[in-house]
């Protein structure tokens, strides 16, 4: 009896149809909040990447020995940033370019190149609007649950249909329930100025609700305003100007929305959704691993997705477009080190006909770390270089290009194009010996 009461009361499709979405939200909220102690504690960041790749493309083998060193620096308390690169080959710096903000001014440093920091800007930088005026994780987190409210509340519930049916899991037929959902033009209205009014409505509940006073100022059309640029009132009224009129939103044609669901507690295991002209969207969640495929005008796709948790996840890629297989594979690592450092990497790897391109991407993070320390006493105004000065800092920089071995691959390809241009647009011109003018 109570088995049947608990399968009545929230085994229901709008039950179902709720949890998952929440559970979804909760898988977005759960980075958000990691994000969040950065911002608490307002400490500096600085995020360090290395970027390299390998392929044994004929014509491309240079691309071997690059590497691309990237630095990226926040500093919220103080003001500061710093962003550099750094371009080697076979572990030889060719070019070190940083850039630095503080004091309301932009310097760039040119390592090896000009002794003295360059202030690269006439007008005052405000550095408050830069790091200050921006949505925070909170900020960001807020949108994002008013909106699953509101699309809970948009969606009629009374379209969703349960039943049961088969699906293929972990290799065998498995039984599943299964939630349906037709998207049509009238639905599709229906819902689009649901999630209009809804979100118009949220927003005054949101300022009326004396208990929600203190969040005033996360105000749901205040934060939506910030994001366009748009003032509150305009946006306000370009909501209300885009509700649908129109019958005709998918011109006819139907979006079929299948859920499959498993066990007492309805955990998601499936999901296909069928598309307008014979294409589909099919998710699979396995015991060890979630399938992705999908086939949209003849392009075939398929993800296998494994080792999915925060320290590790690998991806795996098959395409097919017009007979030709094209597969890949990612990998990305994550190591938290202590509280303010942690590391990551990433790899990929893409073949087709036994020819292969990898990247590989190294990246750092720490908190607290000291951002834009660089001497500005012998800082020289760009509008101050002589004339002399600016012709040497670009006959260095064009000599170090010149040289490097991505300046020739560059020219190489260039070159082959070019002559490729030539041969499809070459005319034979003895034709028109017997011609006169």
């Amino acid at each position: 009896g109570a088995f049947c009461a608990y399968k009545f009361l929230f085994n229901k499709p709008d039950k179902v149809v709720k949890g998952l979405i929440n559970k979804a939200y909760e898988k977005f909220e759960s980075p958000l909040k990691e994000t969040k102690k950065i911002e608490v504690a307002g400490e500096s960041v600085l995020v360090t990447t290395d970027l390299s790749v390998n392929t044994n493309i004929a014509g491309f083998e240079d691309l071997n020995g690059m590497n691309f060193n990237i630095t990226t620096g926040m500093d919220y308390k103080n003001k500061k940033l710093e962003m550099g690169l750094s371009y080697l080959e076979d572990n030889n710096k060719i070019l070190d370019v940083l850039m630095y903000v503080l004091d309301k001014n932009a310097y760039a440093v040119l390592k090896d190149i000009y002794s003295n920091p360059i202030k690269i800007n006439t007008e005052d930088i405000d550095l408050d609007e830069i790091l200050n005026n921006k949505l925070s994780a909170e900020d960001t987190e807020f949108i994002a649950k008013e909106f699953k409210n509101i699309l809970i509340e948009s969606l009629d519930m009374n379209d969703f249909k349960k039943s049961s049916d088969t699906i293929t899991l972990n290799g065998s037929e498995t039984k599943v329930n299964k939630i349906s959902y037709v998207l049509d033009d009238a639905k599709a209205k229906k819902l689009i100025n649901n999630i209009i009014d809804n979100t118009l409505k949220n927003n005054e509940k949101i300022i009326n609700n004396i208990k929600e006073k203190k969040k005033k100022n996360n105000e749901l059309i205040n934060k939506l305003a910030e994001i366009t640029g748009e003032d509150a009132e305009t946006l306000k009224q370009g909501l209300k100007d885009s509700k649908i009129e129109s019958d005709n939103i998918l011109n006819g044609k139907t979006i079929n929305f299948s859920i499959y669901t498993k066990g007492v507690k309805d955990d998601f295991v499936g999901m296909d959704i069928e598309l307008p002209e014979n294409s589909n969207i099919k998710i699979r969640k396995n015991n060890d691993n979630t399938t992705v495929s999908a086939n949209i005008s003849g392009v075939s796709i398929m993800l296998t997705i494994k080792e999915e948790s925060k320290e590790k996840a690998t991806i795996d890629m098959k395409i097919n477009v017009a007979g030709e297989e094209i597969t890949g594979t990612a990998a990305i690592e994550n190591k938290e080190i202590d509280e303010k450092n942690s590391e990551s990497k990433m790899t990929m790897s893409i073949t087709y006909q036994e020819q292969t391109v990898g990247l590989t991407l190294n990246m750092k993070q720490q908190i607290g770390a000291d951002i834009a320390n660089v001497d500005i006493t012998n800082a020289k105004a760009m509008e101050e270089l002589t004339e002399e000065e600016m012709t040497q800092i670009e006959q260095i920089i064009m000599e170090k290009l010149m040289n490097s071995k991505l300046y020739n691959l560059i020219n190489s390809q260039m070159q082959d194009t070019l002559g490729s241009m030539e041969d499809d647009y070459s005319y034979d011109y003895s034709e028109l010996e017997n011609e006169s003018l």
